[in-house]
């Protein structure tokens, strides 16, 4: 019941949260351009949005205006949706459902993601060797092969670490002794 009177009490004061963040800022000057086709466009990156809400959620992201907070983790948010979808998480909500294995997610981009699985679509290429991939984590991480990039530290393997690991590896007849 908290949780919906919260999402109620954004809904009716979004006027008032988005002049606030208005006045001095630079989130009205960047929406000012629209399309011929009538569509939003942002001057910061050129996305086009259809609703004036869309892009203002979005200008919100270039600027770093929050203006939603959950009540129960106080974790900021540039929209009432984003704020809607993460209370999800405290309240265990899952709206949607794989109709191929009933299996229940808390955000429809989950869902998509999952329904990859058991279809074999694979919407990600990489424009090197055209491997392709199902998610698009999977195919940063490829990528990460052709540029050698590797944004993870090493561990320190200490000569103990070493000796345990091999430990392990001498393991005889499940009886769980390690040899020293």
């Amino acid at each position: 019941m908290e949780i919906t009177e919260t999402l109620i009490g954004h809904s009716s004061n979004e006027g008032s949260y988005m002049s606030r963040h208005s006045e001095g800022t630079t989130l009205n000057e960047n929406m000012k351009v629209t399309t011929e086709q009538g569509l939003y466009k942002c001057q910061i990156c050129c996305k086009q949005f259809t609703t004036r809400g869309y892009l203002k959620v979005h200008v919100g992201l270039h600027t770093g205006e929050t203006p939603y907070q959950c009540e129960i983790c106080f974790k900021q948010f540039s929209g009432a949706g984003t704020l809607k979808r993460h209370l999800r998480v405290h309240t265990g909500e899952t709206p949607y459902q794989c109709e191929i294995c009933l299996k229940q997610f808390n955000d429809k981009g989950n869902l998509k993601r999952h329904v990859r699985s058991h279809t074999g679509e694979t919407p990600y290429q990489c424009h090197i060797c055209l491997k392709q991939f199902s998610n698009k984590s999977n195919l940063i991480i490829h990528s990460r092969l052709h540029s050698g990039e590797k944004p993870y530290k090493p561990k320190l393997v200490t000569p103990q670490k070493v000796k345990q690991f091999v430990g392990l590896l001498l393991v005889k007849n499940d009886c769980f002794y390690i040899y020293d």
